[in-house]
């Protein structure tokens, strides 16, 4: 059989890697029987990429990226794959839990979703934002971003489905894709808007992170899975809600699950406007496209500007937070254990 040296990729980054290394690289992914073609002689590649071991949407995004990085070689000769994959053609259907829409002027709208409808935020959507914000950030294209929802809430309800908690590897997981996702979100470098359409009652710190925050009179913040599950709320509503509303009404706040309604949220500083849920992407798109006639460095470095404190406050806080939620739900597993 023809000689052929064979690596795996445990990650979408490594198998991009690899290939931009190698462009003649072929991989196995499901599907075409590569090894029987092989056998067969009719393919002859010298390097294979096994990404079999991938969660299913990350292979996929990983086959599309690889698929692009091809194509823009053979059109430009060995053009970097970033320049590719920052254009928004690159990504916008990457995520099938995020509908991506971009104006003329480079405002981009994220409505999250599940189906269609209301986001069902489970294991899978906590790897795929990861990855989601990464690419909202590293497209200079985008001049202002809104975050909204789908349906009748933001997102309230959470899945088991895709999750790890209870064992070592499976959390470590958990831990890097948490500290990460808020990270891309800080470093989405334009003004962020949150239009939230509905109930939040899990995540809310992703709106924290937002610069403005408009939500309808529905709105209801509450921190709710963690204490259900039994677990350490560390996941940066600890630190994020003490800083925005006070630290004796965050800790409150936490502790008692305590349902924030829109009034409320707005006189604690948490919310700057409440709009009718008909009109609230309409006054999200107004402002947005004022912001967006600013210069394009004044509207970057402004959102940089504004947001230092916030990127102390993860940095220093975040790890551990998710360290103790760690430890929590392993008591909780070997507690499960006992019964």
């Amino acid at each position: 059989m023809h000689p052929f040296a064979l690596a795996s990729a445990n990650d979408p980054a490594t198998a991009i890697a690899a290939h931009a290394a190698d462009p003649d690289l072929a991989y196995i992914a499901g599907g075409t029987d590569l090894i029987g073609l092989m056998k067969d002689r009719a393919a002859l590649p010298k390097r294979l990429l096994d990404i079999n071991t991938l969660p299913d949407m990350a292979r996929i995004v990983s086959l599309r990226l690889l698929s692009q990085y091809r194509r823009c070689r053979r059109r430009s000769g060995g053009e970097e794959l970033n320049k590719a994959m920052n254009r928004f053609d690159g990504y916008r259907d990457s995520f099938p839990n995020a509908r991506l829409t971009r104006s003329e002027s480079g405002v981009l709208e994220v409505a999250l979703h599940t189906d269609g409808g209301t986001l069902v935020f489970n294991g899978h959507t906590h790897e795929q934002f990861v990855d989601l914000f990464h690419a909202i950030g590293a497209d200079r294209d985008n001049r202002v971003v809104i975050l909204t929802g789908s349906g009748a809430a933001f997102m309230e309800s959470i899945s088991p489905d895709g999750f790890d908690f209870f064992s070592p590897q499976g959390y470590d997981k958990i831990y890097r894709e948490g500290k990460k996702v808020l990270m891309n979100i800080l470093d989405i470098e334009v003004p962020l808007i949150a239009a939230v359409n509905g109930p939040v009652r899990l995540h809310s710190e992703y709106i924290l992170l937002a610069d403005i925050v408009l939500a309808s009179p529905s709105t209801v913040f509450q921190d709710k899975p963690h204490f259900e599950f039994g677990i350490v709320p560390g996941d940066g509503v600890n630190l994020l809600w003490q800083e925005v509303i006070g630290s004796v009404r965050g800790r409150y706040f936490i502790l008692t699950r305590q349902e924030l309604d829109a009034e409320t949220a707005k006189e604690w500083g948490a919310v700057n406007e409440i709009v009718p849920a008909n009109k609230l992407l309409a006054r999200a798109r107004e402002i947005a496209e004022g912001l967006a006639k600013l210069p394009r460095l004044t509207s970057s470095y402004t959102r940089i500007a504004l947001t230092q404190k916030l990127r102390r406050i993860i940095d220093e806080g975040v790890g551990y937070g998710l360290a103790l939620e760690g430890i929590s739900a392993a008591d909780v597993a070997r507690s499960l254990g006992r019964s």
